[in-house]
């Protein structure tokens, strides 16, 4: 929000220049944070070892198709706003903080949801709102309604934080490192071609990214639903 004030004052460069010296100022925390001692796996694993693993390739393969609904719209939030109903940068901005402000709130709601329910509830709640904020975002015709899109294009953000609640119990013995880095290098495709395919999409119809994220998503969450409920984690702090 302060950005787009900031934009909307003195110009882009200067919202740069700011930038920078924030990013200046993180980089410089960082070297005072003091190291974690690194944990070497335990056992013998093997890529190959990859092939009797169904559910992490199940998994793996779920986020490579939500990664993409992510990046085929998100991208283009602000300039569909900016092109399409004429929003200027402080108006980008307060629309920005309340997408953040999205993010916040569904996190926190949905991992609370994942701890009762399961995480099938928490990925099909995501999926929800992110169907919900690219619909409302699309027939959307007034500042309010917008509002409310961004509210629940929150859900693109909090999409990418999914795979910590789900990724870890599919591991089985692979190693945790090994786990993160081959799910990471794998959903980094559709994280780059995405948003290459939203830029073409964009180019032909400002609303085609986002009709082709509500594609996406809606078959996600399709068949999220059709497998059932998932009560493990309810089941397991019951039992705690």
């Amino acid at each position: 929000m302060a950005g787009g004030w900031i934009a909307d004052r003195a110009g882009m460069r200067a919202v740069f220049l700011i930038s920078t010296l924030v990013y200046a100022a993180s980089a410089i925390t960082v070297c005072f944070l003091r190291d974690t001692p690194h944990h070497l796996p335990t056992g013998e694993w093997r890529i190959s070892d990859l092939r009797g693993n169904r559910a992490f390739r199940g998994h793996v393969a779920f986020f490579v198709v939500g990664f993409l609904a992510v990046f085929v719209a998100q991208p283009f939030i602000n300039p569909y706003l900016a092109q399409v109903h004429g929003q200027g940068y402080a108006a980008l901005g307060l629309y920005s903080s309340l997408v953040a402000l999205g993010s916040v709130a569904s996190v926190q709601a949905i991992g609370r949801l994942t701890d009762l329910w399961g995480t099938r509830a928490g990925a099909a709640s995501v999926l929800g709102l992110m169907l919900m904020g690219s619909l409302v975002l699309l027939v959307g015709a007034s500042p309010g309604m917008w509002a409310v899109a961004m509210m629940c294009c929150g859900a693109f953000d909090t999409f990418r934080y999914l795979p910590t609640m789900i990724l870890p119990d599919s591991f089985d013995h692979m190693p945790l490192p090994w786990g993160y880095a081959i799910f990471d290098t794998v959903t980094g495709v559709p994280m780059v071609c995405g948003a290459v395919l939203g830029g073409l999409l964009y180019r032909t119809a400002f609303a085609l990214p986002f009709k082709v994220a509500i594609v996406l998503a809606g078959g996600l969450l399709l068949l999220t639903i059709l497998r059932g409920p998932d009560t493990g984690r309810r089941v397991v702090q019951q039992a705690d």
